[in-house]
């Protein structure tokens, strides 16, 4: 039988890995920062970072615990960037 977290971690890595490359190949070619590719990208960090913890895949740390909280408000902060710049022009 398969461990459905090691699915949903692979599925949220691989979210974060096409939304990673999406804001690279964006800075490249347009010059300028996809507030959703970063905000999904740092909210897949977390994600992953969380769900590898609560299976026990890694250490319940305190700097991992840290780290997922300010990937998780960073992912918040630059969605409220991409809505305001897209309503602001």
């Amino acid at each position: 039988m398969t461990d459905s977290a090691l699915v949903w971690i692979g599925l949220i890595a691989i979210v974060g890995g096409v939304s990673t490359t999406h804001l690279v190949r964006t800075c490249v070619t347009a010059r300028e920062l996809d507030y959703w590719a970063v905000s999904i990208a740092s909210l897949s960090c977390a994600g992953v970072l969380e769900l590898g913890m609560a299976n026990s895949y890694l250490p319940a740390a305190k700097p991992l615990t840290v780290l997922s909280g300010l990937a998780t408000v960073t992912a918040l902060v630059l969605a409220a960037v991409a809505i305001r710049t897209r309503t602001t022009g």
